[in-house]
């Protein structure tokens, strides 16, 4: 089979949710002999300066490119979208000449199938020709985390209405668009769920993400251990619930356990003056930035701090963190993507961030209790999350998108010339 990847990132390193997917399924399908073409739009060309031959070297000679978005300032970029009735980061990502170039390896490689990297990528869906299956790899619905984000997030009021008027644009566009591909990968049984609600004759399929292998070799490295990590890029709603942590949770822990360690690890940005400030005044804390290697980030550490109110998708900060043998803390809706998480047994769920800092503070001080957490959660995260064991089901997902344009155009050919069904 031959298939074409259209991402907004290069697909490399896989160690943000936007490069995760992408990478491990081009991986997996070329170890199962699959022919891979990429083709990508990047906001951070230095980034795609220094990756883009570790994705290259997966795909067929000559059948990979990538481009830089055009730069837009924020206003000009709102004002293009709301001339045309679109979402801001949709209209960010349409370009005329990425259009040019997507065509013309479309029509060099002639995949079987495509898969649409995240929804700014889904718009490019009328370059596919017919009989070619499309898969649009969206993670988790949009609609559903900006609801999330509308009932846990503290918006100003202008925000929150300009919010609110998205979600509305969201809604139209999965219910609509959606509905033009074969297959729509999710990651969580919540988030297909959530989009048949909307729409019923959408084709929406669970494959769950991944762990990386190289953390279920760390995790005698990490039992007994009660140093804390937060580990994820530092800006957007990461920043808003590592702040909140901070102020409300970080406090408490402190006043029980006096020597009580955190380490935020992930890339911010000039917005973490405040994180910074936070830091310093209430001491503890060790802002590390971007480590390389996820082993390196969590390898010492016990206890793995999530604080992130969202129901939708699959935090993979939380899966992560249990594959190394850490105590993942967060909310209830932090582990609704990971179905075979128990509350108490592989992690532990906090009603509020005081509650999260008195469970902090008990598997700190409780060794028995916090070795047995981290045990059973490495576990069952080695059993059930790694990625290898994703290859037959992931490939099966772009069989099935195959075989159903197949038939579309098999159909359109019928209805078309009735002759030829007769033959």
């Amino acid at each position: 089979m031959k298939i074409l990847f259209v991402a907004n990132d290069v697909p490399y390193p896989p160690d943000n949710g936007v490069r995760i997917v992408s990478h491990h399924a081009m991986r997996l399908m070329q170890k199962a002999g699959h022919q891979l073409a990429l083709a990508v739009l990047t906001s951070d060309s230095r980034h795609a300066e220094k990756y883009f031959a570790h994705a290259q070297a997966l795909c067929q000679d000559g059948m990979s490119f990538w481009l830089p978005v055009r730069h837009l300032n924020r206003y000009s970029l709102c004002l293009r979208a709301g001339l045309k009735h679109t979402l801001t980061f949709m209209e960010r990502y349409a370009s005329k000449s990425f259009r040019v170039k997507l065509h013309q390896l479309i029509d060099s490689f002639k995949p079987d199938v495509i898969h649409f990297d995240l929804v700014p990528m889904t718009q490019y869906q009328d370059l596919v020709k017919p009989g070619v299956g499309t898969v649009a790899s969206i993670n988790d619905s949009l609609s559903l985390a900006l609801r999330d984000a509308l009932s846990a997030t503290r918006y100003g009021i202008w925000e929150k209405f300009y919010r609110t008027y998205e979600l509305g644009l969201v809604r139209h566009y999965e219910c609509n668009e959606y509905q033009k591909f074969n297959v729509i990968h999710v990651v969580s049984e919540r988030d297909r769920h959530h989009l048949l609600q909307m729409n019923p004759n959408l084709h929406p399929i669970v494959v769950s993400n991944g762990v990386d292998s190289s953390l279920f070799e760390i995790a005698g490295l990490t039992y007994g251990k009660t140093d804390i990590v937060f580990l994820g890029q530092i800006v957007g709603t990461n920043l808003f619930y590592v702040t909140e942590f901070l102020e409300h949770s970080w406090p408490l822990i402190r006043k029980e356990v006096p020597n009580a360690r955190l380490h935020i690890v992930g890339k911010g940005g000039p917005e973490n003056a405040r994180l910074r400030a936070q830091a310093e005044r209430h001491g503890g804390i060790a802002i590390r930035g971007y480590i390389d290697k996820l082993a390196d980030a969590y390898a010492g550490c016990g206890i793995a701090v999530v604080p992130i109110d969202k129901s939708c998708g699959i935090l993979n900060k939380a899966i992560e963190a249990m594959a190394a043998g850490l105590v993942a803390v967060g909310f209830e809706k932090s582990f609704v993507g990971i179905p075979e998480s128990k509350d108490k047994v592989h992690h532990i769920a906090a009603n509020d961030y005081h509650e999260m800092a008195r469970v902090i503070v008990d598997i700190s001080c409780n060794a028995e209790k916090r070795c047995a957490i981290q045990r059973a959660a490495h576990r069952m995260a080695k059993e059930c999350y790694s990625w290898d064991t994703r290859l037959p089901v992931m490939e099966q997902m772009y069989f099935s998108a195959a075989k159903a344009s197949a038939r579309k155009a098999e159909k359109a050919l019928s209805t078309a010339n009735p002759a030829h069904s007769t033959n």
